[in-house]
């Protein structure tokens, strides 16, 4: 006999269902364009490193391998975000 698996119901809380709101709050200020060079850092990833950075304080060569993005482009994303989180 085989058995029958109950289909699972998927629910959410009302704190996860917004929690797309602090990127749509900053993705305007810290969006940046493809250019036929190279593709940009997406508001996801540099929102992510930020939060990664403030939260462990770990270094930029250490993000730098998680992250796989560049120590320059570390130094300039995590400032960028963190001044478009004040705002």
């Amino acid at each position: 006999m085989k058995k029958r698996r109950k289909s699972r119901r998927l629910w959410m809380t009302r704190l996860y269902e917004s929690r797309t709101w602090l990127i749509n709050l900053i993705q305007p200020t810290i969006a940046k364009r493809d250019t036929s060079f190279r593709k940009a850092i997406p508001v996801t990833e540099r929102l992510a490193l930020t939060l990664r950075f403030l939260a462990s304080g770990d270094s930029y060569t250490s993000l730098q391998h998680v992250f796989k993005i560049s120590k320059q482009a570390i130094s300039t994303v995590i400032p960028e975000v963190c001044s478009a989180l004040i705002e």
